[in-house]
């Protein structure tokens, strides 16, 4: 067999077994109170207070209804605008939503995951497990949504054994 024809065929062996047809999560609709287009306040705690930016969140279900994809953007007085992309899925095997945020700090995405409780998502990072790599703090991203027109997404690190708020968007449609 000629490596063109090789070729062909372990593509359509490997197509054949992505599964287009893959059905979403169920819990993914336990997120749905997510989906719209926000807009609202951001307000940052700074060493000498609060810091306010105009926000917005624009949040829909992706790739079939199998990912959340959420562009947020905030923008502070005399800044550019933040660019900030976040897709969140539903885990079955370890019951856990996962997500994925790049924005425009960082060249990597962060990882998150966690669970629905009641009408907040919270979402953890993970300590640095990298061998020599130096200790990461605990970042914890909470989203609320108990008011159909009203989201909130709250921000905080674990310092010392206690959480520290960072910022807190409160978003309405």
């Amino acid at each position: 067999m000629n490596a063109l024809a090789l070729a062909s065929l372990l593509v359509g062996l490997a197509g054949s077994g992505q599964g287009h047809d893959a059905k979403p999560e169920d819990a993914m609709k336990n997120v749905s109170f997510m989906v719209g287009d926000w807009k609202g306040k951001q307000t940052f705690t700074t060493p000498t207070g609060t810091m306010v930016g105009d926000a917005s969140d624009h949040v829909e279900f992706a790739v079939g209804g199998r990912f959340i994809e959420e562009h947020l953007s905030t923008t502070l007085p005399n800044r550019s605008p933040t660019d900030t992309r976040h897709m969140l899925a539903y885990d079955p095997k370890t019951g856990k939503y996962v997500a994925y945020w790049f924005n425009d700090t960082s060249s990597l995405p962060m990882i998150l995951s966690g669970k629905l409780e009641g009408s907040k998502l919270v979402l953890q990072s993970s300590p640095s497990t990298a061998p020599g790599a130096p200790a990461r703090p605990t970042l914890r991203f909470t989203y609320e949504g108990s008011s159909a027109n009203e989201l909130s997404l709250t921000f905080e690190m674990e310092t010392a054994g206690s959480w520290q708020l960072l910022f807190k968007s409160v978003y309405t449609k």
